[in-house]
């Protein structure tokens, strides 16, 4: 509907929109605002934190790889390493000096462990040693990433950085990888010489092979960084309550502080990254699908040159819980408003809206045929004598429609009753002249059976009921044959083929007589072999309305073409003849309604067909006399 008709349709609707315009508008702008501004505020606010709490895990997890790398460097170029490796002399008390010496600084982050070239480890600064040497698998994992890779730098020293990581990223398809184990490959440092990856535990792990100057395969310098030693690291780095996920390239987690770390979160965080990896800039702030976007920000981080990414979990100042408490309040202040309006409204528009409100609805019900509606008022104004003024207009407007039907109805039974006389004094004149012409021609014979028929049509021509079955009817029409076959020396015959089932409907009495007299009088009489035939049917015209059709057909000479224009107009044109056809289609549309009547159709020598349309009604075998629709 449109607003400003709906407006403009009533005083109250006025006084309504006014008031919610003046009060309800500006809290709802003032809460929308105000819930705006600090979720703006909030948003800037634990944007700086991240980036604040990212720069220094990011500090940290930098220095830690520049110190890893410097002893990895040192170790891997120590003759004394070198030869100890090469002649086997694995207790070498200098060695262990030296390695404890270089990694003192380191050893709270991280385990240093020397291997021989099958992957044996022969010498760690874990505090805890295995009772046989671990040996590592060389075919996947880092220490094939790590033999790799010294084999690609020694054959394109000459490439670009670019090529290096292109050749790297080769490497780590390859089908022995270790994805083929079910595991992703680890990631090349960023340096030239080393592997960095996560453990398959966790953790952090890199890698370079050991070789002779002469570049002979000697083993491997391996360093390991627990998810624990990861924690000593990070610790203090990052504010209170919020969660911090170290990954590297392939984003396989290298340290989590959750515990356990949630699996089903980091492959929607790594999801969301992939998908905004077409942007150059890529996101500072992921938002994973799922009902993690409810309650956490994630900041995402990377820390060059190491190739890990830091994300950064913090708890959103505006929850869900929060929102919507602050969207109930904002709700609850706009409903205050919005009741006050509607009391203000109520109070000032009650006086003079509800009398025109209940005088426009009594004025709806007497325009949909309610006339019985009175409006009680104790107004003493204006109003009040309008409304007194309209229930006396309707009291006056009932009582004439009540005088109104009353006449209609006792015009349409008088009307009636003159149809029907006007057919007794015609059939009678027709029986007393065949009487007539009987005594003149026969003498005495069959007055009996005559006086007898002519009795029986007599009784129902003048008894009160207006209403009798088929049957009965059916019974005066035999009578009336009866009489007209002497009159007629059997020079025509009758049939008739109603149903039983139609029998028991109920007709206006002396309908169907008059339609055969005219079939007899003008149709058949001067012939020596004429044919009538009674039918009835039904014809179901909706399912609320069953029509009963009678038919009285002849095989005579037909009717004149205004004959039956005359009968078929409904009563608009006064007939010259057959007035017993023309009074029954009357008789049939006072009862029932136009819808209902006599229809006539002729062709000349050929014979009339009358079809006679009446509501199918049948008599209760209780007793009642009402109407009952006959069942399909």
């Amino acid at each position: 509907m449109n607003l400003n008709k709906w407006i403009r349709s009533s005083f109250r609707h006025r006084l309504f929109a006014a008031t919610m315009v003046s009060v309800l508008l500006p809290v709802l702008l003032c809460s929308v605002l105000v819930f705006t501004v600090s979720l703006r505020q909030s948003r800037l606010f634990l944007r700086e934190h991240a980036e604040s709490d990212l720069s220094d895990v990011a500090d940290a997890v930098t220095g830690f790889s520049r110190d890893l790398s410097e002893a990895e460097d040192f170790l891997q170029k120590s003759t004394l390493v070198r030869s100890t490796i090469r002649y086997e002399a694995w207790n070498s008390n200098a060695l262990y000096s030296v390695l404890l010496k270089k990694t003192h600084s380191l050893r709270r982050y991280a385990d240093f462990s020397i291997l021989d070239k099958n992957g044996t480890v022969r010498f760690t600064t874990a505090s805890a040693s295995p009772a046989a040497p671990e040996t590592l698998p060389l075919d996947w994992g880092i220490l094939r990433l790590a033999r790799e890779h010294h084999r690609m730098t020694v054959n394109e020293a000459s490439a670009s950085s670019e090529d290096t990581g292109s050749a790297a990223a080769q490497l780590s398809d390859q089908p022995n990888g270790s994805a083929a184990a079910g595991n992703s490959p680890p990631s090349l440092h960023s340096a030239e010489k080393y592997v960095t990856g996560a453990g398959e535990d966790g953790g952090l792990e890199q890698a370079v092979l050991l070789t002779s100057y002469d570049g002979e395969e000697l083993g491997y310098i391996l360093i390991r960084s627990s998810i624990d030693q990861m924690a000593a690291l990070l610790t203090g780095t990052y504010s209170a309550g919020s969660d911090v996920f170290l990954l590297d390239s392939s984003w396989r987690l290298i340290y989590s502080s959750q515990r356990p770390a949630d699996d089903v979160l980091i492959n929607r965080l790594r999801s969301a990254y992939l998908r905004s990896e077409a942007d150059e800039s890529r996101p500072y702030d992921l938002d994973p699908a799922g009902s993690y976007t409810n309650s956490y920000n994630y900041t995402v981080a990377g820390i060059a040159p190491s190739g890990i990414t830091a994300v950064l979990q913090q708890p959103k100042l505006f929850t869900t819980a929060v929102t919507r408490t602050l969207i109930l309040i904002s709700v609850s202040i706009a409903l205050t408003g919005l009741f006050l309006g509607l009391f203000t409204t109520w109070k000032l528009s009650r006086h003079i809206s509800e009398p025109i409100l209940d005088l426009d609805r009594a004025m709806k019900q007497a325009m949909n045929g309610d006339y019985s509606v009175r409006i009680a008022s104790n107004h003493a104004d204006e109003m009040g004598h309008l409304t007194r003024s309209f229930n006396h207009m309707l009291e006056e407007h009932e009582l004439n429609l009540r005088r109104s039907v009353k006449r209609q109805k006792e015009l349409n039974e008088t009307q009636i009753r003159m149809l029907q006389a006007q057919l007794n004094p015609h059939f009678l004149y027709n029986t007393l002249d065949t009487v007539k012409w009987l005594g003149v021609s026969h003498g005495v014979p069959d007055i009996a059976a005559l006086s007898t028929s002519l009795a029986a049509l007599l009784r129902a021509s003048i008894s009160d009921s207006r209403l009798i079955t088929l049957d009965e009817e059916l019974d005066l029409v035999e009578r009336y044959l009866s009489i007209q076959s002497i009159r007629f020396e059997d020079r025509f015959t009758c049939e008739i083929d109603v149903d039983e089932r139609f029998r028991s409907c109920l007709i206006p009495k002396l309908v169907l007589q008059p339609v055969v007299e005219n079939a007899v009088v003008h149709g058949v009489a001067d012939m020596d072999e004429g044919y009538i035939k009674i039918t009835a049917d039904e014809k179901f015209e909706d399912a609320s309305r069953h029509v009963l059709v009678l038919t009285v057909s002849d095989n005579g000479t037909g009717m004149p073409p205004e004959t039956l224009n005359v009968i078929n107009s409904g009563g608009s044109l006064k007939p010259r003849g057959h007035l017993g056809c023309y009074n029954v289609g009357k008789i049939i549309r006072l009862y029932y309604g136009e819808s209902y009547g006599l229809y006539a159709a002729s062709s000349p020598g050929r014979g009339t067909v009358i079809t006679l349309r009446l509501p199918l009604e049948i008599s209760d075998p209780a007793g009642d006399t009402g109407p009952h629709i006959y069942p399909e």
